[in-house]
């Protein structure tokens, strides 16, 4: 006898709906200082351009944190009518497992980190570290979701790195990614794993075609 065929409804788990529940299986952080700094549309990343953060600590989020301001208004002898909605900054925030090149230039600002051997000089921070930042998550089914900020973003470490002896030490790091004047804050792209891509808001700036040498 022929098992009768299973009605897919919206909510069954057979259905496409699935593909867009998404776990996280790995977060890549990329930094550039050069503000021409791109990647192209089919997610290649040229590791000459950009410099890799480095590992990420277990259980660590790629967090996000929008600062705006809402205010409330209201007319005279009526219910409230509208929020009036400011963002300054998109705040985002990671744990880095590496104390690497990169890593150690957003905890130092204007610092210059010596050779092993070699004594050096940490100064105070008169500023933070500047430039564009570039987060990629890939999910189970092998999609990487790629952001990139489209101005100068600044980051900053104020603790530095844990030092003790409950396991690996780490830093973390927090990048404020500013509003630009004509409202972008980041070029997103999304590469799913047969190597299509999705879509992207306004005009990207940091992500671009191919360049056939």
């Amino acid at each position: 006898m022929t098992s009768p065929t299973p009605t897919i409804t919206p909510d069954s788990p057979a259905s496409d709906r699935k593909r867009n529940i998404n776990i996280w299986k790995k977060i890549r952080v990329f930094f550039s200082d050069d503000p021409a700094a791109t990647i192209t549309v089919d997610g290649t990343i040229d590791y000459d351009k950009w410099a890799y953060v480095g590992l990420i600590a277990t259980g660590s989020t790629l967090g996000k944190e929008p600062e705006i301001t809402r205010n409330k208004i209201n007319a005279f002898g009526e219910e409230f009518i509208m929020n009036d909605t400011r963002l300054t900054n998109d705040v985002r925030t990671f744990t880095a497992l590496e104390n690497n090149d990169v890593t150690w230039q957003i905890m130092n600002p204007g610092s210059e980190k010596v050779a092993d051997g070699a004594a050096g000089v940490i100064v105070a921070p008169e500023w933070d570290t500047e430039g564009v930042f570039l987060f990629e998550a890939t999910n189970s089914y092998g999609d990487r979701y790629i952001e990139v900020t489209r101005n100068m973003s600044f980051a900053h470490a104020d603790a530095g790195y844990s030092r003790g002896d409950d396991g690996a030490a780490s830093v973390e790091i927090t990048v404020e990614v500013p509003k630009g004047q004509d409202g972008g804050l980041y070029d997103y792209v999304t590469i799913k794993s047969d190597g299509t891509s999705g879509p992207a808001s306004l005009s990207p700036i940091r992500i671009t075609d191919p360049v056939t040498p």
